[in-house]
């Protein structure tokens, strides 16, 4: 599940999970990013039009923990 997105304007798309995963996505037009916030199911769009995309997975400082996907 999808936690949170951030987009930097310079075509770079971070998605955080639940779990606490971060993945940064380069190269993501403005229009997709849109795209995915005006999705009615985010995770649904992720899978089919982000998720296949190179990424990046960025680290959580020390001590962070992951939310709870309760």
């Amino acid at each position: 599940m999808i936690a949170g997105v951030e987009y930097d304007g310079r075509e770079t798309l971070v998605v955080t999970f639940v779990s606490g995963r971060r993945y940064a996505y380069a190269g993501v037009p403005p229009e997709l990013y849109e795209r995915l916030l005006a999705a009615d199911s985010k995770g649904k769009f992720y899978n089919e039009h982000i998720r296949m995309l190179s990424f990046v997975e960025l680290h959580a400082p020390p001590g962070l923990k992951p939310r709870s996907a309760a």
